[in-house]
């Protein structure tokens, strides 16, 4: 079952949606549909899901003897569908102001007219970004208006009434444009900070489109997150700082993340200009960001944050601070991730630590059920290994073959950047250990534009000099 896509689904599961799940199985599909079975029979092992019980043969012939391999994975579709139906209705759920909009089209499409203008006014309400900073609030404020006036609705009789709407919903398009137009100008200079694209054309359209608006706090936020971009992160982000500090309750998701992770960057570009004093600034943010529960979901750390995390930790200070960390933190991972976390955490460290023989012990006695957690176990493999048996070339061909048929495997489960970052990685460790001419090592460095472990590979071409 490792290998399907149920299997990813229930991977992603969080700790606290598993009981959820099966309360909510039982009142859509009933106790007595093969899939609630199907996931009834998978239940107690969700902290194992390796667990030989779970392969789909043993499922199979045990729990549905009599259906074919084709039924039996029938019935696996059945179950990813409704694990989808059942996140689609947890997530809105939770959105309350995207609810209330459906709810007030929903009665509003029905001829309810009285309680749609009521649900109406929830939505408005909900949606005020002087209270709750949201990218989309001015979207569901232009629904709303537009599902009203553009409808059998009465309300629009009065003309007072159809003028404010025409007139709030013309004032929610341009609100809303220039907060979307602003934070896509903030991701094309991202891009060509971080992927040396060139986006020039692109900006100068944006900016051309951009609107003249009331700067509100939104709006003043997405113009401090592109003039840090622009900066190449020298400007000091002192109001989004103070927003992370003071208005994380009063965030999106998404905005809340965005204005973190340029603030992190922000603190690791300065560390690695030399600036030593923002060791600590940047230890304390991203301690604070698990305290505040910022970058929790249902009071879990998703594992990628954790790895990513340790990387800066031991890439900018000594190891102590990232063990503290691992330490702190790891109770917060699922608990069908805390091994993987544990031995990858372990692994980066003692890399750092230059304890190479124990990552090369790591590596060869643990699974990574995730493509990119695999990935970054065989880098710091690859280089530990490096580092003890040097150009040992009969050796290295072979671990290089294996990793590169596992991307060539696995690019379903891979962004395209990681899998061309992953093969120039692959086809420059094969030079250094072919000892290629040095110089065309280094040509072929720099014209790889995506690389993974670039400084790395650098350090150990220059060293061969």
């Amino acid at each position: 079952m490792k290998d399907s896509k149920l299997f990813r689904y229930l991977d992603a599961l969080r700790s606290s949606e598993w009981r959820e799940m099966l309360l909510f199985f039982k009142g859509s599909i009933g106790e007595e549909n093969d899939a609630y079975k199907l996931f009834n029979h998978i239940y107690p092992y969700r902290k194992k899901l390796l667990h030989k019980k779970l392969e789909i043969v043993y499922v199979n012939t045990t729990l549905f003897p009599h259906l074919s391999r084709k039924s039996f994975q029938n019935i696996m579709s059945v179950l990813v569908k409704e694990i989808e139906e059942f996140w689609i209705v947890k997530d809105l759920s939770q959105d309350r102001a995207r609810k209330e909009l459906f709810r007030m089209e929903a009665l509003n499409k029905r001829g309810l007219y009285h309680e749609s203008d009521k649900s109406f006014d929830k939505v408005i309400s909900l949606t005020d970004n002087n209270k709750y900073l949201d990218l989309w609030n001015d979207y569901f404020r232009l629904r709303a208006h537009f599902e009203l006036y553009f409808s059998n609705n009465p309300i629009k009789s009065n003309q007072k009434k159809a003028q404010e709407l025409i007139k709030c919903g013309i004032e929610s398009i341009k609100s809303f444009s220039s907060h979307l137009l602003l934070y896509y100008k903030s991701e094309l200079y991202n891009r060509q900070l971080l992927n040396y694209e060139n986006w020039a054309a692109h900006i100068d359209f944006v900016t051309a489109l951009s609107l003249d608006n009331n700067p509100d706090q939104l709006t003043q936020l997405l113009l401090d997150q592109g003039a840090l971009l622009k900066s190449n992160y020298i400007e000091k982000p002192e109001s989004l700082l103070s927003f992370l500090s003071h208005r994380t309750s009063d965030m999106s998701e998404l905005v809340k993340l965005t204005s973190f992770h340029h603030v992190r960057r922000y603190y690791i570009m300065q560390v690695r200009r030399g600036d030593e004093e923002k060791v600590e600034d940047l230890v304390s943010l991203i301690q604070w960001s698990i305290d505040s529960g910022m970058l929790l979901y249902n009071k879990e750390l998703h594992i990628n944050y954790f790895i990513s995390d340790l990387n800066v930790l031991c890439a900018l200070f000594d190891t102590n601070q990232a063990r503290l960390y691992k330490e702190k933190n790891f109770r917060y991972l699922n608990p069908n991730n805390r091994k993987e976390g544990d031995v990858l955490g372990e692994m980066i460290i003692n890399f750092v630590e230059r304890n190479y023989d124990l990552v090369v012990q790591a590596y060869s006695i643990s699974i990574f059920r995730a493509a990119s957690r695999r990935l970054t176990a065989a880098g710091l493999f690859l280089r530990s290994s490096y580092e003890m048996k040097g150009k040992d070339i009969y050796y290295f061909n072979s671990h290089l073959r294996n990793t590169s048929d596992f991307i060539n495997r696995n690019t379903k489960y891979l962004s395209q950047q990681q899998v061309n970052s992953w093969k120039n990685f692959i086809k420059m460790f094969r030079a250094i250990v072919n000892q290629v001419n040095q110089e065309q090592q280094l040509k072929m460095l720099n014209d790889s534009k995506d690389i993974i472990h670039r400084k790395w590979l650098r350090t150990k071409i220059e060293e061969g000099q």
